[in-house]
């Protein structure tokens, strides 16, 4: 596919054409036995009827819930021990919530809204976005560098916010209190396969080193505090990882999203940043599309399952999902790969 093709291909984004080079180069099949010592996820949360393709997912200090959707711009949050709400209903300029991350000292909900599976209508305009938690008013409205896919989000101390530009194979920074995204690290092993998706999932750590996943190419990624880019390297090429977290123990948990083998899992991966090899470990296995993820303070993982194969896998035919979910892991049992 030449260069051209690939960036027309993005112009219409659409999911299944932009993705089937990405899935091609990284998808993985599993052995039975492998399958049969994985853990089961310990619960499942249902969501309402509505909205479709979960994605975002943050959780405050006392244990409330918010998801986004790929497809609308419709907040759902759930109240400790409550039901399910509309915390916010989408708008002309909120679209989508492919991340949500709260920035508790600011009183903040950040997200991002990117156009995805665009059939049939033009596409609209990518945003970054930030709402009151308290009363879901909006706050901040940025624009997305034209020709970008803003992803996922990461927060800093100091309120900057760090965000995957999918597309363009960088990471972008919103400064505090600025009104422009710019870009603070730029590097070919960020950059996402032909008509693909390159950098999705990002996580900071404490002392400023970022993790990353490359959707596209399977790789997950450090940054160091000096800038320097490197892979954390592991037993396998992982197959379409995407939403991260770093725990308290330092452990980072990957959302492996096995968008053609179907095999979608969380895992955990040690000391992510240290030199040499990395062991896997798997919290859960056989979901379908798990996209994102959000630790609560009692360190349970919340992972947001889309659902979404049917609209993106090429090799396989799935069929449409009739419901969808948020599985909720602890992070005390865990297979060795």
């Amino acid at each position: 596919m030449n260069p051209s093709h690939a960036r027309s291909i993005r112009r219409r984004h659409s999911g299944r054409q932009y993705l089937s080079g990405a899935l091609l180069v990284v998808g993985q099949l599993f052995s039975t036995a492998t399958l049969l010592a994985q853990p089961a996820p310990q619960s499942a949360i249902t969501l309402p009827t509505g909205p479709r393709y979960p994605n975002g997912i943050a959780v405050t200090a006392d244990g409330t819930i918010f998801t986004g959707f790929v497809t609308s711009g419709v907040i759902l949050r759930q109240p400790t021990g409550g039901k399910w709400e509309t915390y916010f209903p989408g708008s002309e300029h909120i679209h989508a919530a492919t991340s949500l991350r709260l920035d508790p000292a600011r009183n903040l909900l950040w997200g991002t809204s990117p156009d995805f599976l665009v059939e049939g209508r033009q596409p609209r305009r990518n945003r970054l976005f930030a709402l009151d938690v308290e009363t879901a008013a909006v706050r901040r409205l940025i624009d997305v560098p034209e020709g970008s896919f803003a992803n996922d989000i990461a927060i800093e101390p100091d309120g900057g916010v760090l965000v995957t530009d999918s597309f363009k194979g960088r990471i972008l920074r919103l400064a505090p209190g600025a009104d422009r995204l710019e870009a603070t690290v730029d590097h070919p092993a960020l950059a996402p396969p032909p008509a693909g998706i390159g950098v999705s999932g990002i996580a900071r750590a404490g002392d400023g080193r970022l993790a990353l996943a490359n959707f596209g190419t399977g790789r997950l990624l450090a940054v160091e505090v000096d800038g320097m880019v490197r892979e954390i390297r592991l037993p396998r090429m992982l197959a379409n990882p995407d939403g991260l977290a770093l725990a308290a123990d330092g452990a980072l948990i990957v959302c492996e999203g096995d968008i053609e083998g179907g095999n979608g899992r969380v895992l955990r991966i040690a000391d992510p940043f240290a030199s040499g090899e990395r062991t896997i470990q798997v919290l859960a296995a056989r979901l379908e599309s798990p996209v994102n993820l959000s630790l609560s303070p009692q360190q349970e993982v919340l992972v947001t399952e889309a659902r979404i194969r049917h609209r993106l896998a090429t090799t396989t035919r799935v069929p449409a999902p009739e419901s969808f979910r948020i599985i909720r892991l602890g992070l005390g049992v865990a297979a060795a790969e």
